[in-house]
């Protein structure tokens, strides 16, 4: 099988390495295997494409490549440059991604958007994520289930998805002897938390502090806030709800937006003949 890795988090982070390790336990093997990311860190990057800017790619190794571009690109370089029409991958894999991709979480995650990418062509993609709490754990649940859940969407997928599907799977933050389940599980959807913005150099103040942007004409750079948002809980149900009960998460996503049933309403509204 031919696989392409690719993330967010860039070629040289420990996600990397440790999704390396994992696809060596798929069955079938030996694999063809390439890897294909960002040469920095690229979160939060959603499904953004380098259309407007030329952009280096360093190889780093066999089969290895490092993309100064955003996590999409290295999908698409690899597509144009490496396989082809003629022979694309059989599956494609972003991640581990350090920190769980929940909810709305999906609308900004580079990784997400390397399986979004290749879903665009028909290829089984699979994002993976992986709490970022900073505890370690000797035998991880990505580790443990990483490789069963994999196979298990591959087949499943190419027996009875659609083809504008792909899948994105969320490990809970415990060791591989604590969890309890795997859930299939909807997107949840917590209140949105405001996004601080603060200038550089100055203080995290809060928001009844904030300061005032520059006189007009004049510049002045600003950055978000240290830390990583956490949504808030949102049930038992959802994605994060699986999660905070030390369960693995998974999620089919789809890339078709139509929200169906509104369309419905605003035809009855709208729909006319000229």
């Amino acid at each position: 099988m031919r696989l392409l890795l690719s993330n967010d988090d860039g070629l040289e982070s420990p996600g990397m390495a440790r999704l390396e390790a994992l696809v060596q336990g798929l069955s079938g093997g030996p694999h063809e295997v390439w890897v294909v990311a960002p040469s920095g860190n690229r979160s939060g990057t959603s499904h953004a494409m380098s259309y407007h800017r030329a952009f280096d790619v360093c190889k780093a190794g066999e089969r290895r490549y490092a993309v100064d571009a955003y996590p999409a690109d290295c999908f698409a370089f690899a597509l144009s440059n490496l396989f082809g029409r003629d022979r694309l991958p059989d599956l494609v894999l972003s991640g581990i991604n350090w920190g769980w991709n929940v909810g709305r979480d999906v609308a900004y995650s580079g990784t997400l958007g390397v399986a979004e990418e290749a879903a665009l062509y028909g290829i089984d993609a699979i994002a993976l994520s992986e709490a970022d709490s900073g505890r370690v754990h000797e035998r991880s649940p990505s580790d443990v289930f990483g490789v069963e859940l994999i196979e298990q969407l591959v087949y499943f997928r190419r027996a009875s998805w659609r083809k504008t599907l792909f899948a994105s799977i969320n490990f809970p933050d415990c060791s591989a002897e604590e969890v309890r389940a795997v859930r299939v599980s909807p997107l949840g959807q917590p209140e949105m938390g405001l996004k601080s913005m603060f200038p550089v150099g100055e203080p995290e103040l809060g928001l009844k502090s904030m300061l005032p942007v520059g006189q007009s004409g004049h510049s002045q750079r600003y950055r978000y806030a240290s830390g990583r948002y956490v949504p808030p809980f949102s049930g038992t149900g959802s994605d994060l709800g699986a999660l905070e009960g030390k369960a693995v998460s998974v999620t089919a996503i789809s890339l078709d937006r139509t929200d169906f049933a509104c369309n419905d309403d605003l035809a009855l509204v709208m729909d006319r003949k000229f």
